[in-house]
């Protein structure tokens, strides 16, 4: 068995895809849980072009503010967020109206038509959230006599927007406050096409944009090591009771991610070592994303070839799995309490097949003569 003998051993993380180390025994893999908000908003804006007389003109509203909408960020004392989607449900609508107000003048005062025409695009942004749609242009009429004022039908026309938010910036959605999100008229213009009234001609181009935000939230519950399988234990005390030196003495236990189909794995990152006369180690202990309702089995040994009373602890460095908004991990610190006595051994080695020495064979000898001479003369 191979000793770990750095006082802190640092482990590898990596993307939590699997179990690695011995001794781990693996359980379904969890269920993510979910929130969802939904967020409910309206706004508009406004520019208006006009000329009477000259060339065709342009007049631009750009980045006209539509509102903002303030999200909930994920709270990570529910659990590790996974995952964020952001579904915008919506309808842009532009809407376009050319007027004109009476003119005089001399001539004729005929039938003539004035035009106008107005675009806008719309953005939503935020969090790492960024939708544009496509410009939506409406053009509206304007028929009436030339000396006299006139309106049109202000026509309108709409598209449906939808889009889903990336989850590559989850960091950005946990916390304990708001997001906000950003609603801006990226473009918004209106054009006077025509100048046949002896009034001032307009085009006036409204955008309108109403709709939901959805919000949902991935998340799986905190994981919950411990050296049991049922309750959350994070002391463990072991004992070697009293040993003779150059016994062998080692003690396996077992570190368990609780059990919850909706919970996340179990890193194990690092360990620190107090043991000042370097006599236990732990080995067998290595594990990233262990899962819900496994367990990991390690080996401590005990070095005896030293009498005297020994006691180490090994402060275990643990964290849920890397998955997720790495703000939402949580870190534990599970203790493991090592005691051990080591005595002086008392046994001596036995003593078989002597050979006694020639003067005590003589000895012998005579003593056996001496018995049977005294035989015979009691006889």
């Amino acid at each position: 068995m191979k000793k770990i003998k750095n006082r802190f051993k640092l482990l590898t993380l990596g993307l939590a895809i699997g179990i690695s180390g011995g001794g781990i025994f693996s359980s379904p893999s969890a269920h993510a849980l979910a929130i969802i908000n939904t967020y409910n908003f309206s706004g508009s804006a406004t520019v208006t072009d006009s000329q009477n007389t000259g060339a065709q003109t342009k007049t631009t509203n750009n980045n006209a503010a539509l509102g903002t909408t303030a999200i909930n960020q994920f709270d990570s004392s529910l659990g590790v967020l996974t995952g964020v989607t952001v579904n915008l449900t919506s309808i842009q609508t532009q809407t376009t109206q050319t007027t004109s107000t009476a003119g005089g003048g001399s001539g004729a005062n005929t039938n003539v038509t004035s035009s106008g025409t107005a675009t806008s695009s719309v953005k939503l942004e935020g969090a790492g959230i960024s939708y544009q749609s496509a410009n939506l242009a409406v053009t509206d009429d304007c028929a009436g006599k030339r000396k006299d004022d006139c309106t049109g039908a202000a026509s309108s026309n709409s598209q449906n927007v939808n889009t889903s938010a990336s989850p590559s910036d989850l960091n950005t959605f946990t916390g304990t406050g708001d997001i906000t999100l950003t609603r801006t008229a990226t473009t918004l213009e209106a054009t006077q096409l025509s100048n046949v009234f002896t009034g001032t001609e307009s085009t006036q181009g409204t955008v309108g944009w109403d709709g939901q935000l959805q919000v949902t939230y991935d998340y799986l519950l905190h994981a919950a090591p411990s050296f049991s399988e049922t309750t959350q234990v994070l002391v463990l005390d072991v004992d070697f009771g009293t040993l003779a030196i150059g016994d062998s003495a080692t003690q396996s236990f077992d570190l368990f991610n609780l059990a919850s189909i909706n919970r996340t794995g179990l890193d194990l990152d690092s360990w620190i070592e107090t043991d000042l006369d370097n006599k236990f180690a732990i080995d067998d202990l290595s594990f990233t994303n262990l899962s819900q309702g496994a367990s990991s089995n390690g080996l401590i040994t005990f070095d005896t070839s030293n009498a005297g009373n020994f006691n180490a602890s090994f402060v275990l460095n643990l964290s849920d799995a890397n998955i997720g908004a790495s703000d939402s991990w949580h870190h534990y610190q599970l203790t493991l309490n090592i005691r051990g006595i080591v005595g002086e051994t008392t046994s001596s080695p036995a003593q078989v097949n002597d050979i006694p020495e020639p003067g005590m064979l003589a000895l012998l000898s005579i003593g056996l003569f001496g018995l049977l001479g005294l035989t015979r003369r009691r006889n």
